[in-house]
């Protein structure tokens, strides 16, 4: 994808790693097999991204990285545990890319979403927010245009200053307390 992108477009400046799986089994019923598939994609994709995404970034003088995280290993989440540590992981990971990619005016950050008004499959818990709303401070699921919002602000030139973050856009359902 990264060649392809090179090829393309003459080089990366931006990397998001998005993919995850959200997956519902609780601890007692989860097994080895799909503790490793759920790390495998949104952990282990996510340093793929990276390795692959960052030289081409150094060779162009900067770029940004992003990971998109989540709200439910902040708060806890029952049946997801996978996920949390998958997310978890992934939130670590940005925070050492920050660290180490800033000489090379590289930033890297992780946005955690909450309860986002779009379509999930049964594996993820069917359909949400019905009710959840009413926890949401802000009344409200969130809309994928404000995520995407919250990315094309950590790629753009008023936020090279922001890097090793968790930027929560959840309506103010994780609070972090």
């Amino acid at each position: 994808m990264v060649d392809a992108a090179v090829k393309e477009f003459g080089g990366v400046d931006i990397a998001v790693g998005n993919a995850g799986l959200r997956r519902q089994t609780p601890f007692l019923q989860m097994n080895l097999e799909e503790w490793h598939e759920i790390l495998g994609v949104a952990l282990h994709g996510a340093f793929y991204l990276a390795k692959a995404a960052v030289p081409e970034m150094i060779k162009r003088g900067g770029g940004t990285f992003i990971g998109l995280s989540g709200v439910s290993h902040h708060a806890g989440s029952s049946g997801r545990i996978h996920v949390n540590a998958s997310k978890a992981g992934l939130e670590g990971m940005i925070r050492g890319l920050a660290i180490e990619l800033a000489a090379q005016n590289i930033t890297a950050n992780c946005i955690a979403p909450g309860s986002i008004d779009t379509v999930r499959g049964a594996s993820a818990g069917g359909p949400h927010g019905r009710g959840l709303s009413r926890e949401i401070p802000a009344g409200r699921q969130g809309r994928p245009e404000e995520i995407a919002a919250m990315v094309r602000f950590l790629v753009g030139p008023e936020a090279r200053y922001v890097t090793g973050q968790t930027i929560h856009v959840n309506g103010g359902l994780f609070l972090g307390k």
